[in-house]
C-alpha cells in the first residue's frame, strides 16, 4: 500500500462505475485493509500505470537495440548471407 505518493493529493478525478463494481471494489478494499476508496483506487491506477509504462519503455528499448544492431550488420565491410540480408529488409520495411 506504500507504493502510492505520501504528497498531498489535491486533484480530483471522477469516475462513473456500476452498482456492481463499486460494491465488489469496496469488498476487495476491505479485504486488503485499505483506508479508503480513494487510497485503493490511486494504489491500484499508480501500480497498473506503472507497469504499462515499463512495458513500453521495454519495447521502445528492444526497438532501438534491434535497429542498431542491424546498423551495424548492415555495414559495408560485413559479409552477410542471404537470410541475414533478407531479414535486415524486412526489418526496416516493417518498422521504418
Amino acid at each position: 500500500m506504500d507504493s502510492i505518493s505520501k504528497e498531498r493529493a489535491d486533484e480530483r478525478i471522477e469516475l462513473r462505475v456500476t452498482r456492481s463494481e463499486k460494491l465488489f471494489w469496496q469488498e476487495v478494499m476491505r479485504m486488503r485493509n485499505f483506508s479508503s476508496f480513494s487510497e485503493f483506487i490511486r494504489t491500484l491506477v499508480s501500480n497498473a500505470a506503472r507497469d504499462l509504462y515499463d512495458q513500453e519503455k521495454r519495447i521502445l528499448a528492444s526497438k532501438r537495440d534491434a535497429e542498431i544492431f542491424f546498423d551495424v550488420l548492415a555495414e559495408d565491410d560485413i559479409r552477410l548471407n542471404e537470410a541475414l540480408t533478407s531479414a535486415i529488409r524486412e526489418y526496416k520495411d516493417r518498422y521504418s
